[in-house]
């Protein structure tokens, strides 16, 4: 496959038909990529809304003690 973007083994493909991404081995590897990459991006987005949401909760939290202080 001459001329073939690395994440993408169909372009230029010789080989190219209806229906031949369940065969190719090529294809499928390049999907089982992109689909632990998603995978990836998906833990460290969750992981940083975790950490905004402690912020976001403890921020609050001191707030509502500050309001309810008596001078």
């Amino acid at each position: 496959m001459k001329g073939q973007l690395p994440d993408k083994p169909c372009y230029g493909c010789t080989e190219r038909a209806v229906g031949c991404h369940g065969s190719c081995a090529e294809y499928q590897e390049a999907d089982r990529k992109r689909i632990e990459a998603r995978k990836a991006a998906h833990r460290e987005n969750r992981a940083l809304e975790d950490y905004t949401e402690v912020k976001k909760t403890a921020i609050w939290r001191t707030i509502r003690k500050v309001r309810h202080r008596r001078w």
